[in-house]
């Protein structure tokens, strides 16, 4: 065992003074004098043979080494804290809450028919659910605040020791209301399109980088947004109401469509294919209500 498992407490302590940018701060939030932290931090630092913080009079800020251990001091910090959760579930004998997050497009539609079923499944294990962009959710999932994330795949970048499980394809389409100008316009070109009024997904989305590359390969310029919002229900409603158009899944506004209020629009357009998927760490065991879960997301009628 390596000699810095005996260095957790201050491992943690530098998470303190990296938040507060003091040692001064920090030492009083912790309740532990400043030079027996100073000397604490000194001993870690001479541990590892770097410096983690970079010293002045204005506090301390950190090195390219004190935030390589700040990643992990996070990951450690909520596995602790998960630690006290669960034993304080098994003292009210019950079972430690399993962490869900998903983005706006698949928490709006597409999770709730999964909730339910764990919810018949297994209706002793709370649930909690976070809602925020992809991104976020993958690194809270990495650092250990999270059990799964249910999100789109492909996505940018490489999330090494993370595994994917593809549940089901989604096939986005251009919706509009049934009594749209649009409507019974055909062909349509997306050139054509550019100055229509649209709902996109937000800026900092993963559908809203894939749309810009759909439009850029079309050679087209992407249209400005009226409407911002990944929140699908706010979006098919504004498509019901009034002349604005969106890029949505088939899938989620099938209903509609079904009963002509709304109608999906063909082209010369041809989307990047999206797969609605779930992201887990390779380290840890499937919790069975994530099994459930991902099984009552993909038995969902396209």
């Amino acid at each position: 065992m390596h000699r810095l498992s005996r260095s957790v407490p201050t491992v943690l302590n530098v998470l303190d003074i990296a938040e507060h940018g003091s040692i001064n701060k920090a030492s009083e939030v912790l309740n532990i004098s400043q030079p027996a932290l100073t000397r604490s931090l000194g001993q870690l630092e001479a541990l590892l043979g770097v410096p983690l913080f970079n010293r002045s009079a204005q506090g301390v800020t950190t090195t390219q080494y004190g935030d390589a251990l700040l990643y992990h001091a996070r990951a450690l910090r909520a596995e602790l804290e998960n630690t006290v959760r669960d034993i304080a579930a098994l003292k009210n004998n019950k079972t430690g809450a399993v962490r869900i997050g998903a983005t706006p497009l698949v928490a709006s539609h597409f999770l709730s028919a999964g909730l339910q079923a764990v919810f018949l499944a297994h209706d002793t294990v709370p649930v909690r659910l976070i809602e925020s962009t992809r991104p976020q959710l993958l690194g809270q999932l990495r650092r250990g605040e999270l059990d799964v994330v249910v999100s789109t795949f492909p996505y940018e970048g490489s999330e090494t020791g993370l595994v994917e499980r593809p549940l089901f394809d989604l096939d986005l389409r251009v919706i509009a209301r049934s009594d749209h100008p649009l409507a019974n316009r055909d062909p349509l070109l997306l050139k054509d399109m550019a100055n229509c009024k649209w709902i996109l997904p937000r800026a900092d989305s993963g559908l809203s980088k894939r749309i810009q590359r759909d439009f850029n390969r079309a050679e087209v310029e992407l249209p400005k947004s009226m409407i911002e919002t990944s929140s699908l229900d706010a979006t098919r409603s504004l498509v019901l109401t009034t002349d604005l158009i969106a890029i949505l899944p088939l899938r989620a506004v099938a209903p509609e469509i079904e009963r002509g209020d709304l109608v999906a629009l063909s082209g010369d357009w041809s989307f990047e294919r999206r797969t609605v998927g779930l992201f887990f760490r390779e380290d840890r065991e499937i919790h069975p209500v994530i099994e459930t879960l991902g099984q009552a997301i993909s038995a969902q009628p396209n």
